[in-house]
C-alpha cells in the first residue's frame, strides 16, 4: 500500500482556506464537469465551462508514502483536505488513501465533492466505516450567495453547499433534496415552473 500511486494536480502542505483547522491540501486530477453541464449545458456543449478548477491539468505522480511523510512531517497541520477536481470520479485510491491514512492518524479527512450525497451514497456508506470522516457536498453554482457552514468553519461559495461529518459529530444534514436540486437548475435556465 505504501507504493501506491494517486496522480494529482498539486499538493499544498499548509493550507488555511478549505476547513477550520491547518490542512494538507491534495488536488485530484479528474472530473466529469458536472457543475458545467448541470448548469450551463447549452454553454458546455458550445465548449465553455465555468469550473475554477479548469486550470488543474497537469498531473504529478504521489506515492501514498510520500503523501503521508509529507503530512506527518508538518506539526502545523491537523486535518488532510483532498478536494481539487473530482475526489469521487477516483474512488478506489481515495478508499485506499484513506485507509492508508488511518493506520498512522486519527486526524480528520475532508473530502470535497460536488456531487450531492444522494448521488454517492454508495461511497458514503464504504466512507463512513472510518472516523473523522468529513464530506462538502454539492455543486459550485455561480451568482449565489456565499453560506457559512459550520462544520467546515468556513464560508462556501455556493447557498447549496453542505458538509457533514460521517460518524455523526456534528452531523450536518443539507437541505437539498434531489427534487429542490431539479428545481433549482431548471431556474436557473430561466425555465418557467
Amino acid at each position: 500500500m505504501d507504493n501506491n500511486i494517486w496522480h494529482l494536480t498539486g499538493v499544498m502542505e499548509e493550507n488555511f482556506n478549505d476547513y477550520k483547522l491547518p490542512s494538507m491540501l491534495i488536488s485530484t486530477g479528474f472530473c466529469d464537469d458536472k457543475c458545467s453541464k448541470d448548469l450551463f449545458k447549452s454553454k458546455y456543449e458550445r465548449g465553455c465551462s465555468l469550473c475554477h478548477n479548469d486550470k488543474l491539468v497537469e498531473t504529478t505522480p504521489y506515492t501514498f508514502r510520500e503523501l503521508l511523510e509529507t503530512y506527518t512531517a508538518n506539526i502545523i497541520t491537523k486535518a488532510l483536505v483532498i478536494a481539487g477536481k473530482e475526489p469521487m470520479k477516483e474512488f478506489y485510491i481515495l478508499l485506499e488513501l484513506v485507509k492508508y491514512f488511518r493506520t498512522l492518524s486519527s486526524d480528520d479527512i475532508v473530502i470535497y465533492t460536488g456531487y450531492n450525497k444522494f448521488e454517492v451514497l454508495d461511497k458514503i456508506k464504504e466512507l463512513e466505516k472510518f472516523p473523522n470522516i468529513i464530506v462538502k457536498y454539492g455543486r459550485w453554482i455561480p451568482y449565489t450567495k456565499k453560506i457559512y457552514d459550520e462544520v467546515l468553519g468556513i464560508e462556501l461559495w455556493s447557498c447549496n453547499q453542505y458538509a457533514e461529518r460521517l460518524d455523526n459529530q456534528n452531523k450536518k444534514i443539507g437541505w437539498y433534496t434531489e427534487k429542490e436540486f431539479e428545481k433549482s437548475c431548471k431556474i436557473l435556465h430561466g425555465e418557467v415552473l
